[in-house]
């Protein structure tokens, strides 16, 4: 399987930049697939020549010159090996570097579809049941705007894979590249905690090699690249700069609990407090660990029995979380969907499908925003705990 995901990844890269060199064309900014990758491409670029990918009014002029709106500076907040991860796509000139991360995206989601079934122990699907474990708007929201959804999606995806099979080094691997937006994925750190101390001293060796090994990779190869990026990514979060156009972060109202409740505060408070963004979190982790302990007492913590709630749970809980960020929920959407055709169950698929509606619904109607998805790992989830979806 490692050689299997190297050898897509690196295909669907030569078919991006073969697409490009033969059609001369590529994705320019305001195309599907660019919107938000232009903070990428152009975090890259600062970061590459010693500048501040953290800067507003570096990111604004960098930006501009691929047609941005001058009213409009699109930031990068994630970590500054992100950039450097993605890096072979972003060396390119942007409009070709747009279209081959359009293409790899693609295989992303091919991968995550094709390994789901073996994770939560299904054999090989008929290839419509895997069309239809596809249809899942984040993707194709995902895609829209050129976002990293999919690629800390199949991050996760790879961890599982790795875990259900016994592959600990690789799953290390995985665990480094979900850190890509570590804030989604925080309540797996509980269950993660458990599973190392479970597995065995040898399992749990090769584990935090393969985690450590990547970290500290990336870590080291970002500060002979640039020695003060890390620096510059932790005064960004602590104390960013205004910038025109920049939404300040902590004024962000996305698909989260915690957002939401921030909102609803405000008004009271006179402010947006800060709290739920770390109480809420906390919260979560303290119920997954009450959960675990009473569920798994005394044996190893199975992951395609776990896997599937416990994403929709750090979704509900995270700190922050965008729609095209709920990509990561095609596991549980695809759990759900296989246990529902297995005993021919009419229901969950209703239910599936029904979500699916209501979010192109939605989607359709004026004034639609990040907020108006809060609800749907909570329906997942819902629909996941009445099913055994083994």
């Amino acid at each position: 399987m490692p050689w299997t995901i190297l050898v897509t990844l690196f295909a669907c890269y030569l078919l991006g930049v073969g697409l490009w060199m033969l059609t001369g064309a590529g994705l320019p900014y305001g195309a599907d697939g660019t919107m938000d990758f232009i903070q990428y491409w152009s975090a890259w670029i600062l970061l590459r020549s010693g500048q501040n990918p953290y800067d507003a009014e570096l990111m604004h002029q960098a930006q501009m010159r691929l047609g941005q709106d001058p009213n409009v500076t699109i930031m990068m907040w994630n970590p500054p090996w992100v950039p450097l991860l993605i890096s072979p796509v972003l060396a390119l000139p942007f409009k070709a570097a747009a279209l081959c991360w359009f293409v790899i995206n693609l295989g992303f989601f091919g991968l995550i579809v094709a390994m789901i079934p073996q994770i939560l122990g299904y054999p090989p699907q008929r290839p419509w049941v895997y069309a239809l474990g596809a249809f899942f708007l984040p993707v194709i929201e995902c895609l829209k705007w050129g976002q990293l959804s999919l690629l800390h999606s199949f991050a996760l995806v790879l961890f599982l894979w790795g875990a259900t099979q016994r592959q600990f080094f690789l799953s290390g691997i995985a665990a480094a590249l979900m850190t890509v937006k570590p804030h989604i994925y925080l309540l797996l750190i509980s269950p993660g905690v458990m599973w190392i101390g479970q597995i065995g001293f040898d399992n749990a060796r090769r584990f935090v090699l393969g985690l450590i090994l990547t970290g500290l990779s990336a870590l080291l190869v970002v500060c002979l690249i640039e020695p003060h990026a890390m620096g510059w990514w932790f005064a960004g979060l602590s104390n960013p700069e205004p910038g025109l156009g920049v939404i300040p972060v902590r004024l962000w109202r996305t698909a989260t609990l915690a957002t939401e409740l921030r909102a609803a505060l405000a008004p009271m408070a006179g402010y947006v407090p800060d709290w739920p963004l770390w109480v809420l979190p906390g919260l979560g982790l303290l119920i997954t660990l009450k959960s675990l302990f009473w569920t798994f007492p005394r044996r190893e913590i199975d992951w395609s029995e776990i896997g599937p709630s416990i994403i929709c749970i750090s979704f509900i809980f995270a700190s922050y979380g965008w729609f095209y960020d709920q990509s990561a929920l095609l596991v549980t959407h695809f759990a759900i969907l296989l246990w529902a055709l297995q005993i021919r169950a009419l229901l969950p698929l209703g239910g599936l499908l029904l979500i699916q509606l209501i979010i192109l619904i939605l989607g359709l109607q004026p004034g639609s925003a990040q907020h108006h998805y809060t609800w749907v790992p909570i329906a997942l989830l819902a629909l996941c705990n009445r099913s055994k979806y083994r």
